[in-house]
């Protein structure tokens, strides 16, 4: 959001239900809590930090309080211009397009660190190929957030189409963890979302990391999500070139058709 959508947001939300809980979550983490607080405006950002807890609590607890309401009961519409005006002080980038990607700054990154991982993540998508290059079919988001704004390094949310990586994930000449293989590994389960897995497929013929012998909850595989980004870069891990060679066998012989979305949220 721009400074004026901030506005009309903020004004909007002194209507303020439990159902707008996610509205106010977006709103709330645009503004800067932690450094020097802007002139004038010591109660607001207490208030401030009322609100982004409370926010933080439900997406942990599923748990409502009553400070949102109360907070909002001391502001109207010029107080929500004012504090706009006072926190967010300069525009900043917070979206990259590329070709059916819509990357997204949800974090406390600068633009200017934001489009650095953007650029290296557009390296990896373009270096992907066959079965790896329909991972990226049809138009999705990636996102980075906050480390605070969720707990695993990454994760694929189905229902939203989109990849979210924490924004403090490295991306260096290491690999196993990092930015780019997290991006490889949730593109294997958006793969798995959008088109199924080859009938061949067995999670225990084809586990490779540690990682890969994890069970998630929501059915879907870590197996596959694993041995899909391994197999992106063979030679790093040729510890494993039995099972990539079975792999990319099976998966070049498969062929796909879309499928409808299961919603699932998927985390590494």
């Amino acid at each position: 959001m721009n400074k004026e959508e901030l506005k009309e947001k903020g004004k909007s939300l002194l209507n303020y239900n439990e159902s707008r809980i996610y509205e106010m979550k977006e709103w709330i983490d645009h503004f800067p809590l932690t450094g020097r607080c802007p002139n004038g405006q010591k109660e607001n950002l207490s208030k401030l930090k009322s609100i982004k807890t409370e926010v933080d609590m439900f997406q942990q607890y599923g748990f409502h309080g009553s400070n949102i309401k109360a907070v909002l009961t001391y502001w109207d519409e010029i107080e929500i211009e004012n504090i706009v005006d006072s926190f967010i002080k300069t525009e900043k980038n917070n979206v990259f397009k590329y070709r059916n990607i819509e990357f997204s700054n949800k974090s406390p990154l600068s633009e200017k660190a934001f489009l650095a991982k953007c650029k290296d993540l557009v390296q990896t998508i373009n270096s992907l190929e066959g079965f790896h290059a329909k991972a990226i079919e049809g138009s999705f988001k990636i996102s980075f957030v906050a480390a605070n704004d969720i707990a695993s390094k990454a994760k694929y949310d189905s229902e939203n189409d989109e990849v979210i990586i924490k924004h403090t994930s490295l991306s260096d000449n290491e690999l196993y963890g990092h930015m780019r293989y997290l991006l490889v590994h949730e593109l294997g389960h958006r793969y798995e979302n959008k088109f199924g897995l080859p009938e061949s497929f067995s999670d225990d013929w084809y586990r490779t990391t540690k990682y890969s012998f994890t069970e998630s909850l929501s059915g879907s595989s870590e197996a596959f999500a694993e041995v899909f980004a391994v197999s992106h870069w063979p030679e790093e891990y040729n510890n494993y070139s039995d099972t990539i060679k079975r792999f990319s066998g099976i998966m070049n012989e498969y062929a796909p058709k879309l499928k409808v979305k299961k919603d699932f949220a998927l985390n590494m």
